[in-house]
């Protein structure tokens, strides 16, 4: 009898912060690697919500207002360290 190796899928959230500048077409293109990233770990966004545009308690960049993002998913550890690593990179993210 041979055992199945099944990947350890964890349940995340985040909420990431997007420059309020931020074309809609921009936005969409983060959410878009990201998905794209949790799906190539095996893994499955579950939810993405929009909280709209709000005021920062503290500025970040010299920004006092920006995007929120919520989302829940499925992913193995690893891929958040990918994520990380994307968020970081992108101009447009304030925070994460």
């Amino acid at each position: 009898m041979e055992l199945e190796v099944r990947p350890v899928l964890r349940p995340y959230e985040a909420v990431v912060i997007v420059h309020p500048d931020a074309t809609e077409d921009e936005q969409k293109q983060i959410f878009r690697k990201n998905k794209e990233i949790i799906e190539s770990f095996k893994g499955s966004v579950n939810h993405l919500d929009t909280w709209g545009r709000r005021n920062l308690a503290n500025s970040i960049k010299k920004q006092k207002r920006a995007l929120f993002f919520h989302s829940t998913f499925m992913a193995e550890p690893t891929a958040v360290a990918e994520l990380e690593r994307v968020l970081r990179i992108n101009e447009r993210v304030l925070r994460f």
